[in-house]
């Protein structure tokens, strides 16, 4: 009785000691896992905080072309504007020239005429 009360709990110690260890390795499974999917969130965290910097300087730039673009067209609008002004003036100061010219030749006439 007693060499069978002994087999037996040698056998249970021997199993739960079994189990024991396998329990310790499912625990360092588990402490594997989560660490892998924990690298795993962080990869990711950190490859969308990349895309996110990335997008925001490519819209910066984007902004900052479109910003030159604008002002350059601005800038010819202006330069267009002021060459017209002064194409006008020279005109304008032309045409003076011209009926100052007529007249005076309008005045000489009558001057002649009278004479």
């Amino acid at each position: 009785f007693s060499s069978g009360l002994s087999s037996c709990l040698s056998s249970c110690s021997s199993s739960w000691s079994s189990s024991w260890s396998s329990s310790i390795i499912m625990i360092i499974i588990m402490m594997i896992i989560m660490v892998i999917i924990m690298v795993i969130v962080i990869m990711v965290i950190i490859i969308f905080i990349i895309m996110v910097i990335i997008m925001i300087i490519i819209m910066i730039i984007i902004m900052i072309i479109i910003m030159i673009i604008i002002m350059i067209i601005i800038m010819i609008i202006i330069l267009v504007i002021i060459m017209v002004i002064i194409m006008v003036v020279i005109i304008i100061v032309i045409m003076m020239f011209i009926i100052t010219i007529i007249i005076m030749v309008i005045i000489m006439i009558i001057i002649m005429v009278i004479i």
